[in-house]
């Protein structure tokens, strides 16, 4: 996104999202993934800056996340400010993506037991991300909380606590059924929305 809008062509983002008729777009922010990634890219401008022009020059809805490490107060404050449907607070805790691109590297540029490695346990938990913005004032945004989720009861437990309006994902432990029979698969959904039903029921604010 920040080289279509350096290069004029944002439209051509818009036009994909239109072809596939898709209900939005989520804008994924990874600067620890790429910076780890041997043929990462390195962002330019800060990435703020990029959603606040793709915020302007499109009213599809909008979902803002970070893949693994989570946002800090600031960036959750001013993402609060624009108008996008939501923001998915895939934090630390989750799939750590700056570690497996760090993995992917020879063992002698890998970071392995050096100061790169160090970069892959920093980050903001999904909990952190909720309490900051629980403390904002003004209009709370509505929120997807999916990093590092493990159970209904933790789910359950993390939209109790937030103040506006959120859903949960857990995708690591749906996938762990969903690469094998589906058999068990139907079986372990069947009982997740069971659980969920049980945390709602007995888990109050």
């Amino acid at each position: 996104l920040e080289t279509l809008l350096a290069d004029g062509q944002i439209e051509k983002a818009l036009e994909v999202n239109k072809r596939l008729e898709a209900d939005g777009m989520i804008i994924h922010v990874n600067p620890l993934q790429e910076w780890a990634q041997p043929e990462g890219d390195r962002y330019k401008r800060p990435a703020i800056e990029t959603i606040q022009k793709v915020c302007s020059a499109t009213d599809i809805p909008l979902v803002v996340k970070e893949v693994g490490q989570g946002m800090g107060p600031k960036s959750l404050e001013i993402l609060s400010t624009l108008p996008i449907a939501a923001i998915e607070l895939a934090g630390f805790g989750g799939t750590n993506f700056t570690l497996l691109e760090q993995a992917r590297r020879s063992v002698a540029i890998s970071g392995k037991n050096g100061p790169r490695e160090y970069f892959g346990y920093i980050g903001h938990t999904a909990e952190q991300m909720i309490e900051w913005l629980n403390v904002q004032n003004g209009t709370k945004p509505e929120i997807i909380i999916s990093g590092g989720i493990k159970s209904p009861i933790q789910a359950h437990s993390l939209m109790l606590k937030y103040e506006g309006n959120c859903v949960s994902g857990m995708a690591s432990e749906v996938l762990k059924y969903a690469l094998g029979d589906y058999e068990e698969l139907r079986l372990f959904l069947m009982q997740l929305r069971e659980s969920f039903a049980m945390a709602k029921a007995y888990i109050k604010r």
